[in-house]
């Protein structure tokens, strides 16, 4: 028999027989509603603990749940909350009562009496002083943090929650039950949600709940951190155990901070995946900062979609730095719209767009039915499917009344109003009062709609996405497994981290190999570019996700990231530079490549960005190319964007490239741009000045060394820092400036030589003169040939190679191909000019030298392997020669000389021409005459053929004297011969 007494609230231990000593009882555990007024609708907390360290734990969601529990005989100490809930805010709200006792359980029916009461929640069992305010414990303020590194009072933000928030947005609250004996999962008494109500930029939450917040580990709860608004189940991202120390000690334990305010509890934790408060970048000073900035793009009010050039680079800007309000535009929903608007012969004259974000209305079809000269406007509707007529004429009348978009306007609205749906609907005029000019595009569909969703996560942008790694899991991981500072991260070997569940994920460490951009603070001086110091690398289930560079001195505040994310269709990949040195200044550069392969949804889209936040200016920059190829509609194209922002406008410069012209037309913002336009920051129109400035600096990435589409569309994404601890890409055995500085510069060398213009034609080498500007003219050689920038070199004379150049026609066209997967360097190859060992393992000292094989386009011929060597020269990259490079030649060419054994006998009175031949007729050599005589022979130097051609005029005779000189000023060699006429 069970015994059961209606006091306040009951423990009952009990059984149908007497037991003998040793034998477990069943322990009743319920409470009352029905005893002395006393209400229990706010649930209750029931704990036990056994002098042998048996313990359990349950809660009562309401006042009417009873649960059985089998304790060991012994000595047990009982302890119990209540709440009232009068208010009806859900349960651990209202008046707290408590009740501490203990009891001898032999096996004989015992009856704990739990005597409930307020007075007893003062007791320190219960609560710490800071969070009672009389025998009442404080209502909760809930602070969820990246880190807790930065918290020292009540007053404490974790804030701006883009960086120092937590990762979720929101919580509940739970006292789960278990029977720590068995294991057992017992009943539990959970909170309702807390979340931000709609205002994502709040980290804190102001609560009713009233919780046992103690320093003794008694009442362990967990906080259960949901990524939506509504604590979804199935968006559980993480569980903090909190005063489980002392019952449960093998479970890690989340790190909190507690103070009180006005009888108010300030509870501090650490929402960063795994709940620790320390952060290993916050030791180190290495916190990206929060960007301020004095004007920006206003929030999206609804998803994106086609749109002009505000749309399109807010878009890129929020991608980067994310939104004011922190929702994710994706989300807003759209409004179902005629995507072009609706047009007539001359422009775009009436928008028409649902008021709401909704997919309801899309298909709808607008036609517009032309009648000729003269009728009123009338109109017609369908329902099934929803279609709209507007019937129209040049003129209202034969007065005449001549057809307005006042007019077009009014009829749509009528029309939309027949068929019930005006309300859902606004019709827009763009060009009030104009007359139509016939005829309006015969027919328009509504359409792009959908309906809004729940905010999932803040949207941060990548940058915000990367400081949030730093600033919470990464930092507290590191910390965690006891690399406090940045310094004690190591440069090699793995750790495992168990994020519960069975879900571990490892980290891979090793040294930095990529070069810091040029435009970073303390990047060193070309050629010694600064690596970053140190890389740490996410490993899930096998498959690298993503890795960090980082430096822990110099410059700290800067870093490369890179991911992948590859999931069936889906495969989306980032490579970033960033330098961030305070709130106000920031350069953001990034790769983005995305790829869907889905039923009618195959695409591919490659985009380059550089973001510049100058805010003491104040300006921020942007730039963006991007290529996207619609491969389930065999539609390749492209478009470049760059806006300014600045005093409370946007300026913006856009240009569209079609397939054809992505490989030919360069992309230059200055000279090259199809529209532009000024904004408001709301978007508003405000005049036609754009931002026709180009990117300060070339894309960083190895293989990209010039921002145009045919490299964008060659280097992404098989180029990107490969996900790897090591890169393949670096030559074995060098630093990894040498690899970047050898293909870098051997794009620029070539991009620059085939853009040369050796007279009518980019790339075509005209005539002899041309032919000398290309291998041997100062401002255009290819080759060194001034005493300051030459090297000793043993090979053989590029003058073997003039044949490739030149033909009959003299004119050659030179096209190459620069892409970074059309050349091969040998780093078995790179030597000094003498052959002997690099200058440099770390950079690509002047005089390191290295073979290439290059694909290319000669005189009609394809070279897929056109092989030879280059060096590297002590020139400035970006005068005469781009890249400070130069093809090896022999420096003491031999010299330019007269075959004496081809001079020939002339004859007094000969007019026949005669012929000498030259040894070595480099390009730009000429020849000169002189006689003794009357008049000197006309003669001709064909450097193709390396002869002299002359022509006496006849007026010679027996002992004249020819003088015959070739000169070559350039190369400083020249050679004389005479000729004595018998």
């Amino acid at each position: 028999m069970k015994k059961i007494l209606f006091l306040a609230l009951l423990l009952t231990l009990a059984s149908c027989s007497k037991k003998g000593a040793g034998t477990p009882a069943k322990l009743r555990l319920l409470s009352s509603a029905m005893t002395a007024g006393l209400t229990t609708a706010g649930g209750a907390i029931i704990t036990g603990k056994s002098s042998t360290g048996e313990a359990f734990q349950m809660g009562l969601q309401l006042g009417s749940e009873a649960t059985d529990i089998e304790l060991t005989p012994g000595s047990w100490e009982f302890a119990a909350i209540t709440w009232e809930n009068e208010s009806g805010n859900g349960p651990m709200t209202g008046t707290n009562r408590c009740a501490l006792t203990t009891a001898s359980i032999e096996g004989e029916e015992v009856v704990v009496d739990l005597n409930l009461s307020p007075a007893t929640c003062s007791n320190s069992f219960f609560t710490k002083p800071i969070n009672v305010s009389g025998d009442q414990f404080n209502p909760l303020v809930l602070h969820a943090c990246s880190s807790l590194s930065h918290v020292n009072s009540f007053s404490s933000q974790c804030g701006p929650a883009q960086f120092m928030g937590g990762n979720n947005l929101s919580y509940r609250v739970v006292f789960q039950g278990r029977n720590l004996s068995t294991g057992s999962d017992l009943s539990s008494l959970a909170s309702g949600c807390i979340n931000a109500l709609g205002d994502l930029t709040s980290s804190f939450f102001y609560t009713s709940y009233k919780l046992p917040i103690n320093d003794d580990g008694n009442f362990p709860f967990v906080i259960l951190a949901y990524e939506d608004l509504n604590c979804e189940a199935d968006d559980l991202e993480a569980t903090y155990l909190f005063q489980g120390s002392k019952h449960l000690p093998t479970i890690e334990q989340a790190d909190s901070l507690t103070y009180e305010e006005a009888g108010e509890t300030h509870f501090f934790f650490a929402d960063n995946y795994i709940g620790h408060g320390g952060n290993t970048f916050a030791n180190s000073g290495m916190l990206p900062p929060y960007q301020i900035l004095t004007d920006r793009y206003d929030d999206p009010t609804e998803g994106g979609g086609p749109g002009d050039a505000y749309d399109n680079t807010r878009e890129i800007f929020t991608n980067i730095l994310g939104t004011t309000n922190l929702t994710s535009p994706w989300t807003l929903g759209r409004r179902a719209s005629a995507p072009s608007g609706i047009f007539d012969g001359n422009t775009t004259i009436i928008d028409i767009k649902t008021i709401n974000p909704t997919s309801v209305y899309n298909g709808t079809q607008i036609d517009f039915s032309y009648g000729g000269s003269t009728c009123a406007t009338s109109s017609s509707h369908t329902t099934a499917p929803l279609s709209i007529t507007i019937n129209y004429c040049d003129n209202i009348d034969a007065v005449p009344t001549i057809t307005t978009t006042d007019d077009i306007v009014t009829e749509l609205n009528t029309a939309l109003t027949n068929a019930g749906i005006v309300s859902d609907f606004v019709v827009t005029n763009i060009t009030p009062g104009a007359n139509i000019a016939s005829p309006i595009a015969s027919s328009v569909i509504v359409d792009n709609g959908y309906e809004p969703e729940s905010p999932w996560r803040r949207n941060t942008g990548l940058y915000g996405e990367i400081a949030g790694a730093y600033h919470g899991h990464l930092g507290a991981i590191l910390h965690r497994a006891g690399f406090l500072t940045c310094s004690e991260i190591p440069t090699s070997g793995s750790l495992n981290y168990d994020l519960g569940e069975g879900d571990i994920i490892t980290f891979q460490f090793s040294t930095g190999k990529i070069p810091m951009a040029e435009w970073m603070n303390s990047s060193g001086t070309y050629p010694v570019k600064t690596i970053f110091e140190k890389r740490v690398a996410f490993v899930e289930e096998g498959v690298m996700r993503e890795f960090y560079e980082f430096n822990c001195s110099g410059n700290i505040l800067a870093g490369f990231y890179r991911s992948n994310y590859i999931d069936g269709g889906e495969d989306h990949r980032v490579e970033v530079y960033w330098d961030a040195q305070d709130n106000d200044n920031l350069i953001f550069e990034s790769i983005v490549y995305d790829k869907r392969n889905e039923p009618g949804n195959n695409y591919e889209r490659k985009e380059w960005n550089l973001l510049k936040n100058e805010n003491t200016s104040p300006i921020v920059e942007l730039w963006s190319a991007r290529n996207y190829n619609d491969i389930t509609n065999s539609n390749n194209q492209g478009d470049v964007y760059s806006a300014k922002i600045q005093s409370g406008f946007i300026y913006t410069s856009a240009k569209h490239y079609t397939s054809a012209q992505l490989t030919v037309e360069p992309i230059d913002f200055v000279t090259d741009i199809d529209v532009n336009t000024k904004y408001g920051l709301d978007g508003t129109n405000a005049g036609a000045t754009g931002h026709q400035i180009n990117p300060p600096y070339d894309p960083s990435t190895l293989a990209i060394n010039k921002l145009q589409f045919p490299k964008i569309m060659s280097a992404i994404p098989g180029n990107l820092a490969p996900m790897s601890l090591n890169d393949p890409r670096l030559f074995t055995g060098f630093g990894p400036n040498v690899t970047y500085q050898a293909y870098q510069r051997t794009m620029d060398f070539f991009d620059y030589w085939k853009n040369l213009d050796f007279g009518s034609n980019q790339g075509c080498i005209f005539d002899g003169t041309g032919l000398n500007e290309i291998f041997l003219e100062p401002s255009y050689y290819i080759f060194t040939g001034s005493e300051n920038l030459a090297y000793s070199h043993l090979g053989l004379s590029m003058i073997s190679d003039i044949s490739l150049y030149s033909d009959a026609d003299g004119c050659t066209g030179i096209t190459w191909d620069t892409n970074f997967n059309m050349i091969t360097i040998d780093p078995a190859s790179i030597s000094d000019i003498a052959g002997g060992a690099p200058i440099s393992n770390t950079e690509l000292q002047p005089g390191t030298t290295f073979d290439f094989a290059l694909s290319g386009n000669i005189s009609g011929t394809n070279y897929p392997s056109w092989a030879n060597t280059l060096v590297a020269t002590n020139e400035d990259l970006t005068v005469v020669n781009n890249g400070g490079m130069r093809l090896v030649g022999d420096q003491t060419y031999t010299p330019t000389m007269i075959d004496g054994g081809s001079v020939p006998t002339v004859t007094a009175g000969q007019t026949a021409d005669f012929f000498i031949n030259v040894i070595n007729a480099y390009p730009g050599t000429t020849v000169t005459t002189g006689t003794t005589g009357t008049t000197p022979p006309a003669c001709m130097l064909h450097a193709a053929s390396g002869q002299i051609t002359c022509t006496p005029d006849g007026s010679q005779a027996a002992s004249d004297v020819y003088t015959i000189t070739i000169d070559n000023t350039d190369l400083g060699y020249s050679d004389t011969v005479t000729i004595t006429i018998p």
